[in-house]
């Protein structure tokens, strides 16, 4: 029974494992070759709108180059250079003259519908010779004209109908400048063709049978023409016609794709749901799930007689290592089936064993290791022979009635009988006492530099009694007068301040004194050790500092330096709270 059950969940967890892989790398290769197909259809429908878009470039070609020819004929040219006429007659013949050339160019393009040119003589030319006046005024006082007129950016007008009963079609105005041949710089009129819409249309019509939502933008993105756009799509049209979008832009429901018609300031613009694309590329999600079925199957089967085999033995081992209480190295339990599975479980146990024997032995000598490096940092001479050879010379100095020399002297005894106490017990030490020997240092050094440094010691209350790792706080402030101080030659100020920031104990030593090199204060933080001497006597430095509070306390603790050359230099240290002096 328990070889089923653990059969069961395994087989439970190996399918879950399996489909959930199985899905998701069927989802991200469906959408991977499904992305890949909806962009390969929207590149075709790129192509297609390119296509339709040169044969419109073409067409505004062939009107602009007809134009030209028109502009450069020779009786038209006679006749816009004529400035007086000899008679009534003779201006009406001259009209007649240009306006049957404008017939003769008309039958030439199926697709202008009236010609008119308006000359700087004051003359209306027309291939509608009986039209007046009047008929030349009303045309240019249609509103679709005088927008036109009025903007240089416009190539073709906006549609209206003609006012010529015979046009029932709509119609766009296209005008060209007619300059004299002889003299460029003279305009002689202005030539204006109305040209057939359905011209254009046309060729969008016949792109659109296989769409059901293609249009034409014009001029301010004006709808020329449009096919069966549904209400629900309108509103992505009015929203995207705008001049400055992309070619192919994201919307809710789908893409919109456009194609520029640069010599006609037109674009021509198609819409592709996203139910269009789905349809194009569901064939690849069929695809993928009749993958995906085959492949779960297959792997649930073949996994399935696996486990058969092998799961006997595994579940005595894993009973055998569930007794085990964790920490405890080691078991009376034996396994024997004459396989891999035994060797494994005995390699096992001297597995652990080999780690108990290793932990037991490093434990052991990481902490002798330690407390030899503490005994040597702290006792480097021998301190009874020291006392004695001291007091002998304060005995020599009251005798003198030498002052400086015991006070001197009692600084120093003070210093070495606290720093050279050894022991684990001895590691720490009050942060009032530590006080009392940076002052007991401070006594001595000026003696040594008189007049040349200030010191301003300032330490919350509540800390003095928190205990923090022994002389911390001195070679950093002995760092500050020998490196920083000296050196620059001038008197300067340390200032130490002890805190409590943010649960911790901040020590901050700064001073205005010569400052330290950016690649010094690097290889500090990196971990390398500093080469400080003081006249070429090793004493115990911001190094060994750092070294022990890494030691003793782990992160976040630490010390940090900040220095700006021939400016200051802070020294930053960050301890836990510890001892009677702040509740913790």
């Amino acid at each position: 029974m328990a070889k089923k059950s653990l059969k069961k969940r395994i087989l439970t967890k190996i399918a879950f494992a399996l489909t959930a892989a199985t899905v998701v790398s069927t989802i991200v290769a469906y959408i991977y070759f499904s992305r890949i197909v909806r962009e390969q259809k929207i590149h075709d429908e790129q192509i297609k709108l390119r296509q339709i878009v040169s044969q419109l470039d073409f067409m505004v070609e062939d009107i602009q180059n007809f134009t030209r020819s028109i502009a450069i004929d020779q009786t038209i040219q006679e006749n816009l250079n004529k400035k007086t006429y000899k008679n009534e007659f003779d201006k009406t013949k001259r009209r007649f003259e240009v306006g049957k050339q404008l017939v003769f160019y008309n039958s030439l393009r199926n697709y202008i519908g009236v010609s008119m040119l308006k000359g700087t003589n004051g003359l209306y030319y027309s291939s509608r010779n009986l039209m007046g006046d009047v008929y030349f005024q009303e045309k240019f006082e249609l509103e679709e004209i005088q927008e036109y007129e009025a903007r240089d950016d416009m190539v073709f007008s906006n549609p209206y109908y003609s006012i010529e009963s015979e046009i029932s079609q709509s119609v766009i105005c296209y005008k060209t400048v007619i300059r004299d041949m002889n003299s460029a710089s003279e305009i002689l009129g202005v030539l204006y063709l109305d040209i057939y819409l359905k011209y254009f249309t046309d060729q969008i019509a016949n792109y659109a049978k296989d769409y059901e939502n293609v249009y034409l933008t014009g001029n301010s993105a004006n709808i020329l023409y449009q096919k069966k756009i549904e209400e629900k799509e309108s509103g992505y049209f009015s929203e995207h016609t705008e001049s400055n979008r992309q070619n192919v832009e994201k919307v809710e429901k789908g893409y919109l794709i456009r194609e520029d018609i640069i010599a006609a300031g037109w674009s021509v613009n198609t819409f592709l749901s996203n139910k269009y694309l789905w349809q194009q590329s569901k064939f690849v999600l069929d695809f993928f799930l009749l993958f995906f079925v085959i492949s779960i199957t297959l792997l649930l089967v073949m996994t399935s007689r696996i486990l058969e085999s092998m799961i006997h033995p595994i579940t005595r081992l894993t009973k055998a290592m569930e007794q085990m209480e964790y920490g405890e190295l080691r078991s009376d339990l034996s396994i024997h089936t004459g396989d891999e599975i035994e060797l494994l479980y005995r390699r096992f146990r001297e597995m652990l064993a080999e780690i108990q024997q290793y932990m037991e032995g490093k434990l052991e000598d990481e902490h002798q290791k330690k407390e030899m490096e503490f005994d040597i940092m702290l006792s480097q001479i021998n301190p009874h022979y020291l006392y004695n050879v001291l007091n002998t010379v304060v005995y020599i100095a009251v005798a003198e009635k030498n002052k400086r020399i015991v006070e001197i002297v009692n600084a120093l005894i003070h210093t070495l009988q606290e720093t050279l106490k050894v022991g684990e017990k001895n590691i720490y030490i009050t942060i009032e006492k530590e006080i009392e020997l940076v002052e007991c240092y401070l006594t001595i050094q000026r003696y040594r530099y008189p007049d040349v440094f200030q010191v301003e010691i300032c330490c919350e209350e509540e800390l003095k009694k928190c205990v923090i790792p022994k002389t911390c706080i001195q070679p950093i402030v002995e760092n500050a007068i020998l490196h920083g101080i000296i050196p620059g030659e001038t008197n300067g100020v340390i200032r130490v301040r002890i805190r409590e920031a943010e649960e911790k104990i901040q020590i901050t030593v700064e001073d205005n004194g010569v400052g330290m090199d950016s690649d010094k204060i690097r290889k500090f933080m990196s971990g390398e050790a500093l080469e400080e001497r003081a006249e070429e006597r090793k004493h115990i430095g911001i190094t060994n500092i750092r070294d022990r509070i890494r030691f003793l306390y782990g992160e976040p603790y630490g010390i940090w330096i900040e220095s700006r050359i021939n400016e200051y230099t802070v020294v930053k240290v960050l301890l836990p709270i510890q001892g009677e002096g702040k509740k913790q």
